[in-house]
């Protein structure tokens, strides 16, 4: 994403809009569209916390704790305060 791309917030524009389809779709227990989701939002803003602890989350729902552990710390690297992943 180029760095005007960025400045302007479409990035995060997008990356919240890739968060919010992957909160409905585990609503809807749709693992596999909640992790596309996140994922794809976590690739548009990589360094945001809430969105690495959220994939962290899906990995513990999916019975994967060792995936879910690393999520969490990556999200508490980027945020030592972030609450899901405390």
């Amino acid at each position: 994403m180029t760095k005007l791309t960025r400045r302007l917030g479409f990035a995060r524009y997008e990356a919240d809009d890739r968060y919010r389809r992957s909160l409905a779709a585990f609503q809807r227990r749709d693992l596999k569209a909640a992790f596309a989701e996140v994922e794809s939002a976590i690739g548009s803003l990589p360094n945001h916390a809430e969105y690495h602890a959220v994939m962290g989350f899906y990995f513990l729902e999916g019975k994967d704790g060792k995936r879910a552990r690393d999520a969490f710390d990556r999200a508490l690297e980027l945020n030592p305060y972030e609450m899901l992943a405390n």
